[in-house]
């Protein structure tokens, strides 16, 4: 014979509790997941180009960032300051640093490239570049340039220089030898401040410090559209003098770009505009 389910109102009631005790932890863990991701900031357009932020993650709020790199699904991170430099691989989902090298207490860390196998980071005084091992983060040698080191990108040919000034260097990914320059300019005057930088999509994308803009430059020098991140640095937590925004990098696969700033609590992903869509399809499909 079937058997019969009788109805038991004490059980009726034993399930519904232990039903609303999974939804308010689950209502729990979505509010939690909502505080990171900032769902206000989340679309949010940056400046009149149409870059909006597409998703928020954690960032190590105690970073003096100076330089972001993107490869292979790894990012990368240069930190600086007197003897609490780093060069440091970080899981994008959770901010969770993964791997940490800390440089000599003399070598105060800045822009940062991945040359194939390598990782090439500056340092801001002494003209002193270091060069890593990819996978170990282990230093592997050492190079010289002239001046100071700031930001610096890779664009598959050549190492892009910036040193504060208007101007940005090329240097031999191999030899580390100055090839030439590009200068900065917006209608018609040299931009000053030029700081790290990313190449995405053709173009140089480099902060402008100490502002809150990145500027979109061609390769003559021509600023093309900026990037402006002011209303990001309005959010909670990013308020300070000394949180100066630096760092960029683009994921060439996901069409993304992610930026932050020194001493930012948020890594920001950011989408490009419609309008630059045809160009993201053609850089993706030459890597």
């Amino acid at each position: 014979m079937d058997s019969v389910e009788t109805w038991s109102p004490v059980g009726f009631f034993l399930e519904a509790g232990d039903f609303m005790g999974r939804l308010s932890r689950a209502r729990a863990g979505v509010r939690a997941l909502l505080a990171v991701a900032q769902p206000d900031v989340v679309s949010h357009s940056l400046g009149v180009d149409g870059w909006m932020v597409s998703c928020v993650h954690r960032h190590d709020a105690a970073a003096f960032t100076q330089g972001l790199a993107f490869a292979d699904g790894a990012l990368y991170e240069s930190t600086g300051l007197w003897g609490a430099s780093t060069l440091r691989r970080i899981e994008v989902a959770s901010g969770r640093i993964v791997q940490l090298h800390r440089l000599d207490p003399n070598d105060f860390g800045e822009g940062i490239a991945v040359v194939g196998d390598r990782i090439v980071q500056l340092t801001w005084h002494g003209g002193k570049g270091l060069i890593y091992d990819r996978r170990t983060l282990s230093p592997i040698d050492t190079f010289r340039y002239r001046g100071e080191g700031w930001g610096l990108a890779f664009d598959g040919h050549r190492l892009i220089l910036s040193d504060g000034t208007s101007r940005l260097r090329l240097l031999d990914p191999r030899s580390f030898v100055e090839t030439g320059q590009i200068e900065v300019r917006s209608e018609g005057r040299g931009i000053e401040g030029l700081n790290d930088l990313e190449v995405a999509m053709g173009e140089i994308i480099v902060n402008v410090y100490p502002s809150n803009r990145l500027a979109r430059v061609s390769s003559d020098g021509t600023v093309m559209g900026w990037i402006d991140v002011q209303a990001l640095r309005a959010l909670p937590g990013m308020r300070g003098v000394d949180q100066v925004t630096n760092g960029v990098a683009w994921d060439p696969v996901r069409s993304r770009l992610f930026l932050t700033g020194k001493f930012w609590p948020r890594l920001f992903e950011v989408a490009p505009p419609c309008s630059l869509e045809p160009r993201v399809r053609d850089a993706g499909a030459g890597q």
